[in-house]
């Protein structure tokens, strides 16, 4: 309580000092590779656009470091309207819901941001020609897929992105044969489930992630 009673008088009495600490702190961070640390910093002083481009900078990064919880926290903090601008941030906050098997939190953010995915998945995805997010799309449009319980077109996207696929694309080649086997199984492809099942656990052996 004390601690408490301190800080809001700090924060009181020095509000513009602490604003620009801050905001020297965050661009310090960003612009020496540590958009990890400039992120809470920009959340501190409401600047979301510096956070989310810091979330989407760092977020690969943080990924193969396991810590998706961090990026989900940042993610939840930054107001709407942020996503709807910044279509490739939805996508990153429904990617990390995936990976934690949060269900319901993913149920909810995709009806959240529903015009915002049907507009990259429907629209974007035919224009752009960044693999990367081409590569997101199509996971999110199987995740999507398979939480409407359309397994036939869930496993259609995610062999698709599958094939498209670098070696370093691990990580989105263990999470798809992840799904991939829960589709193959409800569709009742049992040898495709185990078989695909089998190949994610040896790419997630074979990097550490298990």
């Amino acid at each position: 309580l004390f601690h408490d009673y301190l800080r809001q008088n700090l924060e009181r009495c020095c509000a513009s000092q602490i604003y620009k600490m801050h905001q020297r702190a965050s661009a310090w961070f960003e612009n020496n590779d540590h958009p990890e640390l400039a992120i809470p910093h920009a959340l501190a002083i409401n600047d979301y656009e510096k956070a989310a481009i810091c979330i989407e900078t760092c977020f690969e990064q943080t990924f193969l470091r396991s810590n998706l919880l961090v990026v989900l926290q940042w993610a939840d903090r930054l107001p709407k309207e942020v996503f709807i601008n910044r279509p490739r941030l939805a996508l990153l906050m429904i990617l990390a819901r995936v990976v934690y098997g949060q269900r319901e939190e993913l149920a909810k953010t995709m009806v959240e941001f529903n015009e915002v995915l049907n507009r990259v998945i429907d629209q974007e995805f035919a224009l752009t020609t960044d693999k990367i997010l081409r590569q997101k799309i199509l996971v999110v449009g199987a995740v999507t897929a398979s939480i409407q319980s359309d397994y036939r077109r869930a496993i259609e996207l995610a062999n698709q992105t599958m094939s498209e696929l670098n070696r370093q694309d691990y990580y989105l080649a263990g999470m798809l044969s992840h799904f991939l086997h829960y589709a193959y199984l409800a569709e009742g492809d049992l040898d495709k489930s185990a078989e695909t099942l089998s190949n994610g656990m040896q790419i997630s052996k074979s990097h550490g992630m298990i």
